[in-house]
């Protein structure tokens, strides 16, 4: 109860203290009868550009936006519409014209977040980190959404973008405060096990003593294991595995197979037994590789895909448990990829048991599909794959040069022949829809072509490969479309909407999330190019919100996984996720009812289009 009667005692501060008046559009004769932070332009009350004549107070709501964006950007989004309250507090925009403003400043903290993951490789298959099938199939359907989103934004009355924000805020914050409760709790669980484990370690026992044998076995058993696994890298870590033509299969139980030491048959049978029963917890770790990182523990890379950390936090905030999610489709991938590795050493040793076997089984390879393979496994390889970038850049070159094309109030169609709102206008709005469609159609017969060539050689696909079907192709073009037309009213990226979706189709965490920091940035800058075209920025004020953002979002994510991985406390960064979204709740609600009071008619009133 103590914390609500702060949170009313901090509102009532805010609406007390506060004392902006919003009245943008009003008729004017001189720059004193509008509001504060608004000129007279045209007759109009219009919000002033940030420079040259910038006060502190502008200064301090435009920084603590871009903060609160490169912090949110390090959980896993792009939330202009969390950024709003302050602006609408601080510099005196309406929430219509605060979420335009942040369409800049989402679109460099995405261009900062992306420099931190485009060159990042899939750990697994030495391929790019981002799921470019993810993205060609959901970015057309965003660019397509987006000029809806655009129009209601518009004409929608600033009350109702005020409750979707409203809703959007509360929304955020109980789910966030949910995840920092459970992960502090986890936090001290495990400090308490280590605290624990180590007092054990401190007291002093004899050697020789069975207490102390699997101490000293330990490095042993790790060495033995790493060696057994050396053998399943060539296997495991290739993309384009095939068990016909690649690999020497491990003989498990054959006396003459190499280094047959006992420690060499007890760790080999040991992995045998978590192959043929995946029901284990050990068994759930019998496909993965083992490698030595820098630092020189071992661990298991097909882990770091699986992590949900801090930068997935506001990705998946949507999913009511994520980590239960993700651990059954994980169960359930790795129960299939056990099953198929069962079967491909069946066929490798009913090919070998027999001289006549062998040789009836190798012509079946044919050289056609032995290159194919070789083509498949280099352009799965490739880190920036130029036919799959290129749609989408197509996508987003058709959204740019149509509206360009359209015109909008203050820009004129390059045509000369288009004036806004006309009929060419409605129809050229209608056209860039459809070619986006058009565009997507494209991306799903590019999948479904490469996905026949790998099952034609029986290639091993992988969870963030999504295997594309009717039904899902339907799915994942409804729910892309929403998360545009979502994206234009309130300046979401479009993962907060998407990334569930593919959650529950067994994408690792980590490849989903850096898809998502691909939707932020072709998003946003296809609302911030009408943005342009509208006037909405000086050059001076894009250019300092676009670098100050990228800037600052890619030292904040630098920062904070440093932090999170130097101290193991994620629970501190989310408090500071549920500090910056309580705040942004407060300020929404005192500027809605500042607004409301004073402004009453402007706020509940729909705007025309045209």
């Amino acid at each position: 109860m103590q914390h609500y009667t702060l949170l009313l005692a901090i509102l009532a501060c805010c609406v007390i203290c506060c004392s902006s008046q919003l009245a943008p559009g009003a008729v004017c004769t001189a720059d004193d009868q509008c509001p504060k932070y608004y000129v007279c332009e045209e007759s109009i009350c219009t919000h002033k550009a940030l420079f040259p004549d910038a006060s502190s107070e502008e200064f301090g709501g435009v920084f603590i936006a871009i903060i609160a964006n490169s912090i949110s950007n390090a959980g896993g989004i792009g939330a202009g519409g969390l950024l709003v309250p302050y602006l609408t507090l601080l510099n005196n925009f309406t929430p219509n014209g605060g979420i335009i403003v942040t369409y800049a400043i989402v679109f460099g903290g995405g261009l900062g977040a992306l420099l931190g993951i485009i060159f990042k490789k899939n750990p697994v298959t030495g391929g790019p980190l981002i799921p470019y099938n993810i993205d060609i199939l959901c970015i057309p359907c965003l660019l397509g959404g987006v000029p809806i989103g655009i129009l209601l934004n518009k004409i929608l009355a600033p009350v109702v973008v005020n409750v979707l924000l409203f809703c959007l805020l509360i929304f955020s914050t109980t789910k966030i405060a949910q995840k920092m409760r459970d992960t502090l709790k986890k936090e001290r669980q495990l400090a308490k096990e280590a605290k624990a484990k180590q007092e054990i370690q401190e007291q002093a026992i004899p050697l020789g003593t069975e207490a102390q044998g699997p101490l000293r076995e330990e490095p042993l058993a790790i060495e033995n294991e790493k060696q057994v696994n050396e053998k399943d890298v060539v296997i495991e870590r290739s993309p384009d595995h095939e068990p016909e033509l690649k690999g020497t299969p491990v003989n498990l139980e054959q006396p003459g197979s190499e280094d047959s030491s006992p420690e060499r048959k007890e760790t080999e049978g040991e992995q045998h037994s978590r192959i043929v029963s995946p029901e284990s917890p050990e068994g759930r770790k019998s496909h993965r590789v083992f490698v030595h990182p820098k630092h020189g523990d071992i661990v298991d890379v097909e882990d770091e895909l699986y992590e949900l950390g801090i930068n997935t936090v506001l990705t998946f905030m949507a999913v009511p448990d994520p980590e239960k999610l993700v651990v059954e489709r994980r169960h359930t991938q790795e129960k299939i990829h056990t099953q198929e590795r069962i079967q491909s050493l069946e066929l490798q040793e009913k090919a070998k048991a027999t001289e006549i076997d062998s040789e009836v089984a190798l012509p079946q390879i044919s050289e056609a599909n032995k290159q194919l393979s070789e083509k498949i496994r280099k352009r799965e390889l490739r880190r920036f794959p130029l036919e799959k970038i290129g749609i989408l850049f197509l996508a987003l070159a058709i959204y740019v040069i149509v509206s360009i094309l359209m015109g909008t109030a203050k820009f004129e169609s390059v045509t000369g022949n288009i004036e806004y709102c006309s009929g060419g206008y409605w129809a050229l709005w209608v056209i860039l829809i459809l070619l986006e469609i058009a565009v997507y159609i494209l991306a799903v017969f590019m999948v479904l072509k490469g996905q026949r060539q790998k099952e034609s050689i029986g290639w091993n696909f992988r969870p963030e490969d999504v295997k594309l079907n009717i039904k899902r192709a339907i799915v994942i073009f409804c729910v892309s479309f929403f998360a545009g037309l979502l994206g234009g009213v309130l300046a979401l990226g479009g993962g907060l909407v998407i990334a569930p979706f593919f959650l529950s189709y067994a994408v690792p965490p980590q490849p989903l999330a850096a898809a998502t920091g691909v939707f932020i940035c072709f998003t946003q800058f296809s609302t911030l190019i009408i943005a342009i075209l509208t006037g909405s920025y000086t050059a001076r004020d894009l250019l300092f919100l676009l670098f100050l953002s990228a800037g600052f979002s890619y030292i904040f994510i630098r920062g904070v996984n440093w932090f999170v991985h130097k101290t193991k406390k994620q629970s501190i960064i989310l408090g500071l996720l549920v500090i910056i979204l309580t705040i942004s709740f407060i300020a929404n609600v005192a500027a809605m009812s500042i607004n409301l009071k004073d402004n009453k008619d402007f706020m509940i009133t729909f705007v025309s289009y045209c």
